[in-house]
């Protein structure tokens, strides 16, 4: 057996049903079978000071399945003994279990071959996307039940939909949060040790596919320069219809979910760019309030507005959070980092490196004094010290960007302690503030890619 990268075990033990949560007993060390199909971790009790072990081992579909999980405590040479027999090369992987599904492998394509994959999927093939393309593998075999047409939707037009799906259970395992899909809706039921649990249905914000990666700058949706249109305009009305339509179907009075916290998941894939602004526009809409900045120089102050209308000829009511008949929505969960780019930095910092490439991650960084209304610009290469130092002890993860927005009149409130290591924005005196697990939060962002075979913007 052979040691195995820290980060690398992070994305395989996203396949254990609770992640990355190990309780007392934190790994503090993990290998891998030198063909591979294994992996294992050595733990330590924090009471006792003994060792425990954990391996998984592909299945023929390659889905990683628990091969031991040896409750005992023990002495360190124990432990290793059992690790370095279960990390043997060559020990034949395991059957897939009678009456569960076989999963279909993502990298092969459906009957048209070729001609059916998106743009979008035909990126992964090429070298300077390969880390991405490992990345969302890993994450599609750690899925606990995925629809049967998973992995087509996503070599094909349902492929931003996906990539949504797939990011979001790697922040829910990245937390330590068993995952479930018993059933066909909502998507997830995320429960952590205690009791707290809650229903998330995740939906993307577009109106058709668009191209995800570009190779410049062009044909990206640049922001509105107005306040107003850019944080009540087309963008938040555009938030509004996709959930609206969702609560419509009406998930609160199912069965499985009533009386349980009910969350909807929404990313916008609506062109090009529009993820690095339309956050704004989204707060605008749930809470019914938006910034407007006034003033110049020492002058210069933010100044709140409320709003009981979007923009445009439909008159769409402002303010999801503040009308009594949405206390059934516990929470909208909100990413801008659903990416091929965010995908090809984890598998990149996970150590799928191809010769050559480079990541150089550049945008805006919120800027947290008061009084300041401008974000802090950076340009890092992802694989610097400089950039891992951003969250010390952790470097990126899955979750950074993550955030729920709570919904202050909720019937069944979302648990703060269910995603700890997100941003949550919560009303406190009257007031929505921001809850943050890390000092620097990206407000958006682009990768730049050099090497493998070519340059390209995400």
């Amino acid at each position: 057996m052979r040691s195995l990268h820290q980060r690398m075990f992070d994305i395989f033990a996203l396949s254990r049903s609770r992640g990355l949560a190990f309780g007392d007993r934190p790994p503090i060390a993990a290998y891998c079978s030198d063909d591979g199909h294994a992996f294992g971790v050595l733990t330590r009790c924090d009471r006792t000071g003994l060792f425990g072990v954990e391996c998984m081992r592909r299945r023929t579909d390659y889905v990683w399945a628990t091969a031991i999980s040896d409750i005992r405590l023990m002495p360190y040479a124990e432990a290793v003994t059992i690790l370095k027999k279960e990390l043997t090369s060559g020990l034949p992987l395991l059957d897939v279990p009678p009456g569960e599904p076989v999963r279909h492998q993502l990298a092969k394509l459906g009957a048209k071959g070729a001609s059916s994959a998106s743009s979008a999927f035909k990126l992964l093939c090429t070298t300077s996307h390969h880390p991405a393309a490992w990345a969302l593998n890993q994450i599609y075999l750690a899925f606990p039940r995925p629809d049967q047409n998973w992995a087509l939707d996503c070599q094909t037009g349902n492929f931003h939909t996906r990539l949504w799906e797939a990011y979001l259970l790697a922040c829910f395992r990245e937390q330590g949060c068993l995952v479930r899909q018993d059933v066909p809706s909502p998507d997830f039921l995320i429960e952590r040790n205690g009791g707290i649990n809650a229903w998330i249905e995740a939906v993307t914000a577009n109106d058709v596919p668009y191209d995800h990666v570009s190779r410049t700058h062009d044909h990206v949706l640049e922001a509105p320069s107005e306040d107003i249109e850019r944080q009540i305009g087309a963008a938040a009305v555009r938030y509004a219809k996709t959930i609206r339509s969702k609560l419509q179907k009406g998930y609160e009075a199912m069965n499985h979910v009533s009386g349980k916290p009910f969350a909807i998941a929404i990313a916008d894939f609506h062109a090009h760019g529009s993820m690095t602004w339309t956050r704004e526009a989204l707060m605008a809409y749930l809470y019914g309030i938006y910034v407007v900045v006034e003033g110049e120089g020492k002058e210069r102050a933010g100044v709140l507005k409320t709003v009981s209308e979007l923009l445009g000829t439909e008159r769409i009511p402002a303010g999801l959070f503040c009308d009594q008949k949405n206390a059934n929505l516990s929470a909208i969960v909100f990413s801008n980092a659903a990416t091929i780019a965010k995908f090809n930095r984890m598998g990149f910092l996970a150590g799928v490196r191809p010769p050559g490439l480079r990541m150089i991650r550049f945008g805006t960084i919120f800027d947290r004094r008061p009084g300041i209304f401008d974000p802090i610009p950076f340009n890092l290469d992802v694989a610097s010290d400089d950039y891992a130092a951003l969250w010390p002890g952790v470097g990126e993860t899955w979750s950074l960007e993550l955030e729920v927005f709570h919904n202050p009149i909720a019937s069944n409130p979302f648990p703060y302690d269910l995603l700890p290591e997100c941003t949550h924005w919560i009303e406190q005196a009257g007031e929505i503030g921001c809850i943050a697990r890390y000092e620097h939060s990206i407000l958006s962002s682009r990768t730049l890619v050099v090497g493998g075979n070519d340059e390209e913007f995400e």
